[in-house]
């Protein structure tokens, strides 16, 4: 393909690169008609793909709300340097127009970062000229990219504004078990990790048959339907951090199983009698407090946000193991009615409820969902839900590519080998499994380092309502608060508050201290010794 080149009309420049992308006539005429055509929406982030000579761009601007933005997004070098230099110093300065030259995710992402994801609600294209013609399955992945960033941050902003003073009360409460923790070490066995969906039932004689020759991994939802079965685990998985997990352990106790939970999960789940206990920890946010968690504590495992104890397991089985990783019952999908394995928590708890006036408990919950159609693993539409459905889109963005990962069972296509009965034990016999799977026995987690990091917690919370005592009582300004507040960011990481934050308002401030005052009351009786 040849160089493109700039070519002069009576109406300004136009851009040739095989073919002409602009109009050889007029054009800025198109451009800017698009642009004065857009639906102009509050909080959008519009993206424009390759803008060329940039007609069109100020137009758009002028025609979007104040709190909406453009990122225009040139990936081709060749144009972005045949261009760059024609863009006007009013273009470069707008304040409402970013103007990047980029062709991957990580760079997009980084700009969608420092542009802020919490200021845009939606994210729409707009097409100004042929330039995105030419690199059109690169543009396609970068929008579908920004689309998958924006609605994955206010899931996740929603999510933490229910959940994030569990997690993070929670997470204190935990750290009492790291002494006891032991590090969770895998054999040399294949494993098998089972969820809790209708195909697990479809694989509970393979792996009765070959129990002794597999590590075996559930999800906790999982776990009734393995025991009604007549099998134990080797690992269950834990994420749930709401009371109604305890449904879970049912039947659990003395079983010798490994409780591999993240250290935010409901501390009630990390008592089982007779089970060890094996601890990992979730980045569910950027917390100053994860931060020195991970400083204090560096063999404590780290995983990504994955949302489901299903990725969270298949995670942590790639890290833990060099063994081939067979999957069964992460269906991310269900036929009406039937959610979950027979005899695993939910199912019993739908049967439990069931009365003539309700016959089918959760019906209307599960129906408020968005239903989706996906592909199987054959090719075939079933049905799902916008959040199964979300759920297996991101295991194949993270897990599809590894090649140590097989499925017994399942519905929804995955991205990685359906196994036979046949193959999965050809799989099996290959990797020659010769110790079997083990926990070490010493923690590396000591009780004093436990007691100082409790101890330098406390502090910043008593030293951040001492400078609002300071404060409230009109005898300083508020930034000496602000910056106690910034090192104790989990204080306030579940508000609704969009950012930046801390705010200096009073209203902020007060909502602060009183989650302050009521977590360092709960250390005080987590930790009644160090008052």
């Amino acid at each position: 393909m040849e160089n493109p080149r700039l070519e002069h009309t009576a109406h300004g420049a136009t851009v040739f690169y095989s073919r002409y992308l602009y109009s050889r006539h007029n054009p800025a005429h198109r451009p800017i008609a698009a642009a004065r055509a857009v639906c102009a929406e509050s909080r959008c982030l519009y993206i424009v793909p390759s803008p060329l000579l940039g007609y069109g761009l100020a137009e758009l601007t002028e025609s979007i709300p104040a709190d909406s933005h453009v990122l225009a997004i040139e990936a081709s070098q060749e144009l972005f340097h045949l261009c760059s230099p024609h863009f006007s110093p009013g273009l470069l300065n707008n304040p409402k127009l970013t103007i990047v030259r980029l062709s991957d995710e990580a760079s997009l992402n980084a700009v969608l970062e420092n542009l802020g994801l919490w200021r845009f609600r939606r994210v729409r294209q707009v097409d100004l000229n042929g330039g995105a013609a030419l690199h059109a399955p690169l543009y396609d992945s970068l929008i579908a990219f920004a689309l998958e960033a924006q609605s994955s941050y206010w899931h996740n902003w929603h999510s933490l504004r229910i959940m994030g003073r569990h997690w993070v009360r929670h997470l204190f409460a935990n750290l009492r078990w790291l002494p006891a923790a032991l590090p969770y070490s895998s054999g040399d066995l294949p494993i098998v990790i089972a969820g809790a969906g209708p195909s697990l039932e479809e694989s509970l004689n393979f792996i009765k048959k070959k129990r002794n020759l597999i590590e075996l991994w559930a999800t906790d939802t999982a776990l009734g339907t393995l025991f009604s079965a007549g099998i134990s685990p080797d690992v269950v998985t834990v994420l749930e951090t709401q009371f109604w997990n305890h449904l879970d352990f049912h039947g659990a106790a003395d079983r010798k199983i490994t409780i591999l939970a993240d250290i935010c999960s409901y501390p009630g789940s990390l008592t089982i009698p007779g089970c060890k206990i094996s601890l990992f920890s979730s980045s569910f946010t950027e917390l100053r407090l994860l931060n020195r968690l991970r400083t204090t504590f560096p063999n404590l495992p780290v995983i990504p946000p994955l949302g489901s104890v299903g990725l969270a397991a298949v995670q942590l089985a790639l890290s833990f193991s060099t063994q081939p990783i067979l999957l069964t019952g992460l269906d991310f999908s269900c036929v009406p009615g039937k959610s979950h394995a027979q005899s695993s928590s939910f199912h019993k708890w739908m049967l439990f409820s069931r009365s003539r006036l309700n016959p089918m408990p959760g019906w209307s919950a599960a129906m408020d969902r968005p239903r989706v159609r996906i592909k199987n693993f054959h090719g075939e539409e079933i049905l799902s839900d916008g959040i199964l459905a979300g759920y297996a889109n991101h295991f194949r963005k993270c897990f599809s590519s590894s090649r140590r990962l097989f499925s017994l069972t399942g519905m929804a296509d995955l991205g990685i080998p359906l196994l036979t009965e046949s193959t999965a034990e050809a799989q099996l016999k290959s990797a020659q499994p010769t110790v079997p799977s083990a926990v070490n026995q010493s923690s590396p987690y000591s009780e004093t380092l436990v007691n100082e990091f409790i101890a330098h917690e406390i502090q910043l919370l008593q030293e951040t309502i001492l400078r609002w005592n300071e404060y409230s009582s009109g005898g300083k300004a508020p930034e000496g608060l602000l910056s106690a507040l910034e090192d104790i960011d989990h204080l306030y990481c579940g508000f609704p508050d969009e950012p930046p934050l801390p705010k200096s308002d009073n209203n902020f401030l007060f909502r602060a201290i009183t989650r302050c005052r009521e977590l360092y009351g709960d250390l005080i009786r987590f930790y009644p010794g160090m008052k």
